[in-house]
């Protein structure tokens, strides 16, 4: 997802509380378009500009925040490395879900064995890796539905039904839809075996 400076400055680096003359807009305007990376060098990196707020039972509140050209670094910095960035942190998530599923192995309990693999397949799908994250996706319906963990599968299948459909899938997506939606309705649905066929699941017989 492409990302700006501008953008990560207009939405939340600024808490709510903040004087109007501190608003995203104003700063933006206002900050100097310099031809190097950073605005802030030296000493003046880091600083914080001290604020009044309003009073609270007769006492005025002071607070501080980071200085605004700092925070258009810290926007121009992850704007210039964003793809990096991404990287690494699908790198660190896919390592948080696997120590994830080997803790489950050690200790026994699997219950949110289906949940990992789901997060799993949306961090490989967001990496464009489409055949591992649709797998990783059919694994967590098939522990889910063994697990007879309603809405972890119905979780699972909405993400694979979104992809099929990006895909043109449109029809896959709707059956396996309706498959499970049918199964968290009435718990053991007889019919439409043919869409779970198609996702690479089965229903258990159990």
């Amino acid at each position: 997802m492409p990302i700006s400076a501008e953008l990560l400055i207009r939405n939340g680096l600024f808490p709510e509380t903040l004087p109007s003359v501190y608003t995203a807009r104003a700063i933006w305007a206002a900050l100097p378009v310099v031809a190097t990376p950073f605005a802030v060098t030296g000493p003046a990196v880091g600083q914080l500009c001290n604020y009044d707020s309003s009073k609270r039972g007769g006492l005025r509140r002071m607070f501080a925040v980071p200085h605004p050209l700092f925070i258009r670094d810290q926007g121009v910095f992850f704007e210039r490395h964003w793809t990096t960035l991404e990287a690494c942190f699908a790198a660190a998530a896919l390592a948080a879900l696997r120590e994830g599923l080997d803790t489950a192995d050690a200790t026994g309990e699997h219950f949110w064995d289906a949940e990992l693999h789901r997060l799993t397949g949306t961090v490989l799908l967001a990496e464009n890796k489409l055949d591992e994250g649709q797998a990783s996706l059919q694994q967590a319906i098939r522990i889910a539905q063994d697990q007879q963990a309603k809405s972890l599968e119905l979780r699972a299948a909405r993400d694979l039904a979104r992809l099929w459909g990006e895909q043109g899938r449109r029809a896959d997506a709707r059956d396996l839809l309706q498959l499970v939606h049918r199964g968290v309705r009435h718990r053991r649905p007889e019919r439409g075996k043919g869409a779970a066929r198609r996702a690479g699941v089965s229903r258990s017989s159990a």
